[in-house]
């Protein structure tokens, strides 16, 4: 397989996570665009910091043919390596593909990754029992970036999430979405950054909607949890100058429920809604820019929500959205919470009730994305120069 090109005077990074490239969408491998979004603002951060970036990307395909590895040129100072992945197909194929796949971060990790360098790893319950191994066997400095506590998310056995916390326990370093994390996970007060997200400000180049229509839009996952059926609800309560927009993706189930609770609203309520599908890139942007309102749509009562940071929060204010969303601890107590508006409850009218307000109560928070942004430059290029005191 080729490899990445590297200086001799140039600091490398290994990044590890599932990531793919639009360009390589043929090859079907798995991606989270949330998750590929933070961690191209991180390697833009590092590139500014003077660091070659090499991304070990765990990403196997979903297709019937086989993938064969290869390394390629990102951007300047970023490479993808991605591994050869075996073709999907029936449960043997299936499973046979997974283990083959860990294995491949895993080996590279310990023939690749060298003593005392940084080694920044996304983490994930997919590798990280393996990461864990190699970061031993190997004596790499491992940044475990951290979104969240996934036993948090799911109804996990206790054993389970103790084994979680235990592996988390063993990071050298941490790149944290919320305060809160500091709390749960870092006992032995390892060297730590508060990242929440993407901070980078977009250009602008969307246009805002007529002052006449005030248009509110929900991006992210459709089902019943993260908030979208109950922004179709939000509708009922809402004048006619309002819109209600909804983008992302989720299985065909959840699609197929939405655009008929979308139909029945559209019929009965004065508020219309939309929904139009998956966007990315520029025209992400500028679909968001052309709205006034981004909500979001995590409750406050979900298991995970103080164990993590909604990023969506940052793609609205990255293009001078003012925010709605519940209230719970990892959003009010980070250095956003004052720029956002609160819904009091969980219910429809609630919500719609916050839309009215934030309409009259507009605010461009970019400004404070960029004080962010040079506070987490400063604060990243300590954290991977700071010497590792703590044994194992």
């Amino acid at each position: 397989m080729e490899t990445a090109k590297s200086d001799s005077a140039t600091k490398r990074i290994l990044y590890v996570g599932y990531y793919d490239t639009p360009e390589n969408r043929g090859e079907m491998r798995g991606s989270v665009p949330a998750a590929t979004d933070k961690m191209d603002y991180i390697m833009d951060v590092l590139t500014e910091l003077g660091y070659e970036v090499e991304i070990v990307s765990a990403s196997i395909t979903r297709g019937t043919t086989r993938r064969p590895g290869k390394v390629t040129e990102v951007r300047p100072g970023v490479y993808l390596r991605l591994f050869p992945s075996l073709r999907w197909g029936n449960k043997f194929r299936r499973v046979t593909s997974v283990l083959y796949g860990k294995w491949q971060v895993f080996s590279f990790l310990v023939r690749g990754a060298k003593r005392g360098e940084n080694v920044i790893v996304y983490h994930s319950l997919g590798y990280n029992i393996l990461v864990e191994i190699a970061h031993l066997i190997r004596g790499f400095r491992l940044i475990l970036e951290i979104e969240e506590i996934y036993a948090d998310q799911t109804r996990k056995s206790r054993r389970t999430r103790w084994a979680e916390r235990v592996s988390i326990s063993r990071a050298d370093g941490y790149l944290y979405s919320t305060d809160l994390l500091e709390r749960t996970v870092n006992k032995k007060k390892r060297p730590r950054v508060v990242v929440h997200g993407n901070y980078r400000v977009s250009n602008g180049n969307g246009v805002k909607a007529e002052e006449e229509i005030t248009r509110v839009v929900y991006a992210g996952v459709i089902d019943s949890i993260k908030g979208s059926f109950r922004v179709v609800e939000a509708a009922q309560f809402l004048p006619s100058e309002y819109r209600l927009h909804i983008i992302g993706f989720g299985d065909k189930d959840s699609i197929k429920m939405l655009r008929q609770r979308i139909s029945d609203s559209n019929k009965c309520s004065q508020c219309k809604i939309s929904f139009d599908g998956l966007l990315r890139g520029v025209e992400y942007e500028e679909y968001l820019q052309a709205c006034k309102i981004g909500i979001v749509g995590q409750s406050g009562d979900s298991s995970f929500a103080n164990t993590s940071f909604p990023s969506k929060i940052l793609s609205y204010m990255a293009n001078g959205l003012t925010v709605v969303c519940d209230r719970f601890d990892a959003v009010e107590t980070s250095a956003l919470g004052d720029a956002l508006v609160y819904t009091s409850g969980d219910s429809a009218e609630e919500l719609a009730r916050a839309i009215i307000f934030a309409a009259s109560h507009t605010r461009d928070s970019r400004q404070i994305l960029m004080e962010l942004n040079t506070r987490f430059l400063t604060e990243l290029r300590d954290l991977l120069t700071e010497a590792t005191t703590d044994s194992r």
